[in-house]
């Protein structure tokens, strides 16, 4: 076995691809570009909603947007924010092998390949951050109050923080997984 099928195959075990392995190339990046859109433009729309209302909220003024009403919102936030994630490093590794299929004849260091193994995996695990893990579980919690009892729930106010807390660390996780694999992509593609 070659190094690029090695790598195809490396890249072949990231969770997400495995549902999608019968149809062709194209159609599988075809599919993902339309997933990153949708919950790209989703979770970019969530959290600036989200932002703008406690902004907006905090300079007094309460007429445009009611954070009292954005339990569904934080829904979405959470539900898109792992799509997004997701949508992105699959459409990157699927980009990936349609430059491998063309450059058939390239050979990549097993060391190349040794980080994506690595890298691959971590994308692999379910999330493990705390931080993630207990303000999505909050927020989720508090939703679900807020919304159960007619947006009356006393205290949504205060969710406003785990909302910030989880949209910046998401983001922050995200963009170091992101650095991680698209160095390790262009290593190879560079190289060609």
């Amino acid at each position: 076995m070659n190094t690029i099928t090695a790598r195809i195959q490396l890249i072949n075990s990231y969770r997400p691809l495995l549902t999608t392995k019968d149809k062709p190339l194209k159609t599988r990046i075809i599919n993902c570009q339309i997933a990153l859109y949708f919950s790209g433009i989703l979770f970019l729309t969530t959290s600036s909603i989200g932002f703008v209302t406690i902004l907006i909220e905090l300079a007094g003024i309460q007429d445009v947007f009611d954070w009292n009403k954005m339990g569904y919102l934080a829904l979405l936030l959470i539900g898109s924010s792992f799509n997004f994630q997701n949508s992105v490093y699959q459409y990157l590794l699927l980009k990936h092998i349609q430059f491998l299929k063309n450059n058939s004849e390239q050979f990549v260091e097993w060391e190349i390949n040794k980080t994506l193994q690595q890298i691959i995996k971590q994308l692999n695990q379910p999330i493990n951050s705390k931080i993630v893990i207990v303000t999505a579980g909050i927020l989720v919690f508090g939703a679900f109050l807020n919304f159960s009892g007619n947006y009356q729930f006393n205290y949504w106010n205060f969710f406003k923080i785990p909302f910030v807390f989880y949209t910046i660390y998401f983001l922050e996780l995200f963009w170091n997984k992101y650095k991680q694999l698209i160095e390790n992509l262009i290593q190879v593609e560079v190289e060609c």
